[in-house]
């Protein structure tokens, strides 16, 4: 044990830099490499199921600032890493379509209990894939605002015109076809 003075037991004053340079870096901790390996794994298990750097960072147990340097240092890790980030556009997709399909459950309250429950779907959503997916049918601006018009009766021709196009396509779409009852059905009555 030292004295006062920071002498060793034997007398040996020792060298104040010396102390320094044996101690860890304030803020960061010496771990073992196979942790970080381990942490690395992890982080990206969180990342693949949460998309969320932050609570990803938690689920390891290290700092975002300590992930984005190994980001920055292990071309390995920033590989993984940009692998994830590219499947999230593609979650993020399925899981709105799945919600415009499907919608979602919510429960019914009365009276602050819960009393039953029904199905919300988002009509919004379904015309933002609609969008997506048949810009020239569903595409913003068939209406125009009032800012927009300038001349009424210009607006009022573009209007007519699309409405025209629409009913166009809709009359040249093939009639649906009535499912069949099957090979045994009596043919339907003339």
């Amino acid at each position: 044990m030292a004295d006062a003075a920071g002498a060793a037991p034997d007398g040996v004053v020792p060298d104040p830099d010396e102390r320094k340079n044996d101690a860890p870096k304030r803020g960061r901790k010496t771990r073992d490499p196979l942790t970080r390996a381990a942490s690395k794994r992890k982080f990206l298990a969180s990342f693949r199921e949460t998309f969320d750097v932050t609570k990803s960072a938690r689920a390891c147990g290290r700092s975002t600032p300590t992930l984005y340097r190994w980001r920055r240092d292990d071309a390995r890790f920033r590989a993984e890493w940009a692998r994830i980030d590219a499947e999230f556009p593609h979650v993020l997709e399925s899981t709105a379509r799945r919600f415009a399909l499907r919608g979602v459950n919510e429960d019914v309250f009365h009276n602050g209990r819960v009393v039953g429950s029904k199905r919300r779907i988002f009509p919004k959503l379904i015309l933002e894939l609609l969008r997506a997916e048949l810009p020239e049918k569903y595409r913003r601006g068939l209406i125009p605002t009032a800012e927009q018009v300038t001349d009424p009766d210009a607006a009022a021709a573009k209007v007519r015109e699309r409405l025209r196009q629409m009913d166009a396509s809709v009359e040249a779409a093939p009639p649906p076809v009535a499912p069949s009852a099957g090979p045994d059905a009596a043919p339907p009555p003339a």
